[in-house]
């Protein structure tokens, strides 16, 4: 019976017809095979690339325009606040600001300043020839001690972020306080700053004793704050 199948198999093969058929079915299919392996290399780069090349620049201006559309709803948003707000409501809204500005240790030192109390306040520059005076050491002062600050080497950072904010300012040597300048002048800190100034210029180092009080927005900002008793 195989025989018979391969037989009638190679009979038919033989026919002249079926074998020119089958050599012109074989010559399109490779025609085909290389059209089609023509068009996915020119497909390929492109479907590959694409996503991944894409998306970061895509998502990055998506993010922008979000980014964009929120600052400006955000800016609109308080606008419209501002439209309907009273002096009230400014008030509240500026002491709040300047509150959550406030650390622990610049509390205590406004606790300190709010009951009129005025501190020495020392500045340490230098002069080098050629240049402008050079400040080593600004808004040291003894207002941070006599608040109990956790580490009273902040307190030059600490008024001068008061001062920034408006509750603090700076007012006129007081002679009143000689002594307690005297004193300041032999914190470590101060020292440090003034052997640096010393030994940068030329000229011995320039000392401006002022003193640091509460301003008058800082006043209004405690009372708004509703203490009334001095934080122990």
């Amino acid at each position: 019976m195989v025989d018979l199948i391969s037989g009638l198999v190679k009979t038919v093969s033989d026919v002249p017809g079926v074998r020119m058929l089958e050599r012109e079915i074989a010559g399109v299919e490779r025609v085909v095979l290389r059209e089609l392996q023509h068009r996915l290399n020119l497909i390929a780069p492109e479907t590959s690339s694409s996503p991944e090349d894409s998306a970061p620049f895509t998502n990055g201006a998506q993010r922008e325009t979000a980014e964009s559309a929120t600052l400006a709803e955000t800016m609109e948003r308080i606008l419209r606040r501002s439209m309907d707000q009273t002096r009230a409501d400014s008030r509240h809204a500026l002491f709040s600001r300047i509150l959550h500005e406030l650390v622990p240790d610049e509390a205590r030192i406004v606790s300190a300043l709010a009951d009129g109390s005025t501190y020495p306040l020392l500045e340490i520059s230098v002069a080098q020839r050629g240049r402008e005076q050079q400040t080593v050491l600004k808004n040291a002062s003894s207002v941070g001690r006599a608040a109990g600050v956790a580490d009273p080497s902040f307190t030059p950072a600490y008024v001068t972020h008061l001062m920034q904010l408006g509750v603090a300012e700076v007012g006129p040597e007081d002679s009143a306080l000689n002594d307690e300048y005297d004193i300041l002048l032999t914190e470590s800190g101060v020292k440090s700053a003034h052997v640096e100034a010393t030994a940068a210029g030329r000229r011995a180092a320039r000392i401006v004793r002022r003193t640091v009080r509460i301003s008058p927005l800082g006043r209004e900002f405690w009372a708004a704050c509703h203490i009334e008793n001095e934080v122990g």
